[in-house]
């Protein structure tokens, strides 16, 4: 079945790859999806599909791109880094203490990275990393940056805010929601997670609850063309009205 080119009709796109997908980003004019297996594909126009990893014990959380390459977050203590900003070579580089390494954000000059103890990392290349943040087992699900801060989002409905990545601190969300994601578009922040709310914020400091009509576990949140987008478990896929 063809696409129409706006998106309004979907087609699955064959490869030859039978792994979960967990993350995908756009940059450097290529799409990068990774997930189970270690598995890291790359395309240039969403079509056609080429595996340039794979192996090794393990799966890939999220992926971002900074500094020329991109880098991907592993699940136990580990990263792939593109060794340029064509992703055709990719090194596994040992996170000292990392755990289960989950969200990504590159700004500022640096990637921070998150696991699920609550961990904050941070590096310039995406080699050598430095945990600047010690979270107490609180876990931390995604990062995002918006231009200005870096904002991370988890467990019991922790936010953190950061400038330059190093130095952190906790925004008061007046919840006990778990959030699993974070976006940034239009100068409002949306943070989902597991219950009947989102949170928004026009300065990732003071957070309000939204009502989304129902219980949800929402996976992740983007913004684009003018709208968040939300999708969860059961199929769900959530729009915020302007």
């Amino acid at each position: 079945m063809p696409g129409h080119p706006d998106g309004s009709t979907w087609r699955q796109v064959n490869y030859q790859v039978s792994s979960n997908l967990h993350e995908i980003t756009y940059a450097s004019g290529l799409y990068v999806a990774v997930g189970f297996d270690n598995t890291v594909l790359l395309s240039p126009d969403g079509q056609a599909w080429q595996m340039v990893y794979r192996g090794g014990l393990g799966y890939l959380n999220d992926v971002a791109f900074g500094g020329g390459r991109f880098v991907a977050t592993g699940a136990f203590g580990y990263v792939l880094v593109s060794r340029d900003g064509t992703g055709q070579a990719w090194d596994s580089v040992d996170v000292p203490d990392g755990g289960e390494l989950r969200g990504i954000a590159y700004g500022n000059g640096v990637f921070a990275m998150t696991n699920d103890r609550g961990d904050i990392f941070v590096s310039q290349d995406g080699r050598s990393w430095e945990r600047v943040l010690q979270g107490n087992f609180r876990r931390l699900s995604k990062l995002a940056f918006t231009g200005e801060r870096f904002v991370a989002v988890g467990q019991g409905g922790r936010i953190l805010l950061s400038q330059d990545g190093r130095a952190w601190v906790e925004a008061p969300a007046n919840t006990s929601t778990d959030l699993t994601a974070v976006a940034y578009g239009e100068g409002r922040f949306v943070a989902v997670g597991w219950g009947t709310a989102a949170l928004t914020s026009t300065d990732g400091r003071s957070w309000t609850p939204e009502d989304l009509g129902g219980y949800y576990v929402l996976r992740d949140v983007v913004f684009g063309n003018g709208r968040f987008v939300a999708v969860g478990d059961s199929g769900a896929v959530l729009v915020r009205q302007r």
